[in-house]
């Protein structure tokens, strides 16, 4: 059992993390530099992987989905073939 010293720093963790947490989250949002940033690489992501989905046959993209748990890869694959038709 916990004594309530240990109680007491353990919700003092918990309460310094959220705070710390918002505060850095206010400075991301406020900041227009810091939002473009986050953006751009969040696109090139996009981008990179979309590329890589394009040049996957379709046994690797439908492996790659089951192995990842994520159909949207395969939902990627099928909408290149569509623009390459």
């Amino acid at each position: 059992m916990m004594s309530d010293m240990s109680k007491g720093r353990m919700f003092f963790g918990v309460a310094l993390a959220v705070c710390v947490g918002a505060a850095v989250g206010y400075a991301l949002v406020s900041n227009d530099s810091v939002k473009q940033k986050l953006k751009t690489f969040f696109d090139s992501t996009v981008e990179a992987s979309r590329e890589r989905v394009s040049s996957m046959s379709e046994e690797v993209a439908v492996r790659t989905a089951k192995l990842t748990n994520n159909p949207r890869i395969t939902q990627d694959w099928v909408e290149h073939q569509w623009d390459v038709l």
